[in-house]
């Protein structure tokens, strides 16, 4: 959101939590990505390494947030931190804190159990076509439903 350089855009970006399906789904949930640091096993410095992602995440959330990046250091998490790392990217303050919230449940953004991997097909090949202007969002659903159905038959 912050690069609009390489990314231009013109309008407002908000967030939201994820659906749920019914009230016995805990909430507000939501999904994340991250960047991993680690030390490899072979490392000559390992103790160095250490050190070092110790200082980066609990003391530099500030440079974090301000490249666009969510830190993973909990106290860390202020008011200023919000305005940073909302700061130059279109995202409102309000929607902003979203991503800072202790309250949000984190899911998994991938479906999992048996043939995971073609529902994300299916779920990828239909949502083109309806970003593509192809479907309408009723047929986009309906084809997902359908194939996703034709798999769990095969099963």
């Amino acid at each position: 959101m912050k690069n609009k350089y390489k990314f231009p855009f013109d309008f407002n970006v908000c967030v939201a939590y994820l659906p749920r399906f019914d009230e016995t789904v805990e909430g507000p949930r939501s999904n994340y990505s991250c960047s991993v640091l680690g030390i490899p096993e072979n490392s000559k410095h390992k103790e160095e390494a250490w050190r070092f992602i110790r200082y980066y995440v609990e003391e530099c959330s500030n440079y974090i947030a301000a490249s666009g990046n969510l830190p993973t250091y909990l106290p860390a998490y202020n008011d200023e931190m919000v305005n940073i790392f909302c700061e130059g990217s279109g995202l409102d303050v309000e929607y902003g804190k979203k991503f800072f919230d202790g309250d949000v449940k984190l899911t998994t953004n991938k479906i999992i159990g048996p043939c995971g991997a073609q529902y994300m097909q299916i779920g990828k090949e239909e949502i083109e076509q309806y970003f593509n202007g192809e479907k309408t969002l009723e047929e986009t659903l309906d084809n997902i439903e359908r194939r996703v159905n034709e798999e769990l038959a095969k099963q």
